[in-house]
C-alpha cells in the first residue's frame, strides 16, 4: 500500500479508455457482434487480434492529423475485410464504420471500482484529458452515467493536441485554471499517459487492473486504492 501524502491536489484528472471504460471489452463485442450481422463472420481470436492492432495503428493516424476519425475507420474496416479475403468497396466500408460505431455505444461499461471510488472522491475537483473524437468521448462519459461527476473536460481533437504530447496536460492546466504542479493524473497507459507526466512533473498514478501488486511507486491496481491514498 502505498503511503497517504502529498494528497492535496487543485484538480485530479483521470483517461477514459481502459481506465474508467472497460474498451477492450467493449471493442470485442461490437466488433464481433458488427463481423457475424453484416458479414457472417464468426471473428476468431486471430482475427480480432488483427483488428485491435489495425485499430491502434489507423487511430494513430486521427490523433496525427493525416486523417479524419471517419477516414481512419473506414480504412480501417476495408483492411480486415481484405485481411478475411472480402471484397469490399469504400461505401461498403464506411457503412460498416459508421454501424460499428452505433453498436459500440451500446456497450461501454465502466470498470467496477470506477463509480465507488468516484464517489469517495466526489469532494475534490476532477477532471477527464482524453485522446479521440471528442463527441464520442463525451458520450461516453454521459451513456456511463458519470458525466456530472467532471468539472473540466479536455480531448485532443479540441486541444489541438494528443497523448503524449506535454502540450495537452498544459492545456488542461490552463482550462482548468491551476498550475501543472497542482495536476494529478491517473490513466493507464505508462507510455502515453504517465511518462510524460513524470517529465513536467505531475504527480501521476499508472492504473494496471491486471497486476496484484502495485510494483511501481505511482502504480495502482484499483481506483479504490487512489480513493485511498486521496481521500481525507
Amino acid at each position: 500500500m502505498l503511503l497517504k501524502e502529498r494528497t492535496e491536489a487543485a484538480v485530479i484528472f483521470f483517461d477514459i479508455d481502459n481506465t474508467l471504460i472497460d474498451y477492450n471489452a467493449s471493442e470485442k463485442a461490437a466488433f464481433t457482434e458488427l463481423m457475424l450481422r453484416e458479414c457472417s463472420i464468426s471473428v476468431s481470436e486471430e482475427q480480432y487480434g488483427y483488428w485491435h492492432s489495425i485499430s491502434k495503428s489507423w487511430f494513430q493516424r486521427f490523433l496525427d492529423k493525416e486523417l479524419t476519425y471517419e477516414e481512419q475507420g473506414m480504412r480501417r474496416i476495408s483492411a480486415f475485410a481484405g485481411y478475411c479475403g472480402i471484397e469490399m468497396n469504400t461505401g461498403k466500408a464506411s457503412q460498416l464504420f459508421t454501424e460499428y460505431q452505433d453498436i459500440l455505444s451500446g456497450h461501454w461499461k465502466l470498470f467496477e471500482d470506477v463509480k465507488p471510488a468516484l464517489d469517495r472522491l466526489s469532494g475534490k475537483r476532477l477532471g477527464i484529458i482524453s485522446n479521440g473524437k471528442s463527441t464520442q468521448q463525451r458520450q461516453k462519459l454521459v451513456v456511463t452515467g458519470i458525466d456530472d461527476k467532471f468539472d473540466v473536460r479536455v480531448f485532443s481533437e479540441d486541444a489541438g493536441f494528443a497523448k503524449p504530447s506535454a502540450g495537452i496536460f498544459r492545456y488542461a492546466a490552463e482550462a482548468a485554471g491551476e498550475s501543472i504542479a497542482d495536476m494529478i493524473y491517473v490513466g493507464d497507459n505508462y507510455s502515453t499517459d504517465i511518462k510524460p507526466c513524470i517529465a513536467l512533473g505531475i504527480r501521476c498514478f499508472h492504473i494496471s487492473r491486471e497486476s496484484t501488486l502495485s510494483e511501481r511507486e505511482n502504480r495502482i491496481c484499483t481506483l479504490n486504492e487512489l480513493a485511498d491514498i486521496l481521500s481525507d
